[in-house]
């Protein structure tokens, strides 16, 4: 199968840039450690897009394609949120689980 094209939506790279922020914060060096990890995680579905759980397709379901979560490794609460469609897997949100849901929910469906 071959690879597909990864898009991000404006508030994913915004909240990846916060959680690498975040990180860096808590130990030098972690930051450039989450960014690599997300960059590991797109890697992984960009050939393997059913990858992740489907277990959140319940919160919008007015997306046109089932929304799915793939944990960012190394970072055990962070998921990758996204929805795979043909010829793209567009990332929605990068959320830190256990600051709660509430970001995944807000303009989630923009």
């Amino acid at each position: 199968m071959s690879s597909r094209t990864l898009r991000l939506r404006p508030q994913t790279a915004a909240d990846i840039a916060s959680l690498a922020d975040a990180c860096t914060r808590a130990a030098a060096g972690r930051g450039e450690q989450f960014i690599d990890a997300v960059d590991a995680a797109c890697a992984t579905l960009s050939g393997a897009p059913d990858a992740g759980a489907d277990r959140h397709r319940h919160v919008v379901p007015e997306l046109p394609a089932a929304l799915r979560s793939l944990p960012v490794p190394g970072f055990e609460h962070v998921l990758l949120f996204y929805m795979s469609q043909a010829d793209t897997i567009e990332l929605i949100r990068v959320v830190d689980t256990s600051r709660g849901m509430e970001p995944l929910l807000e303009e989630v469906a923009a």
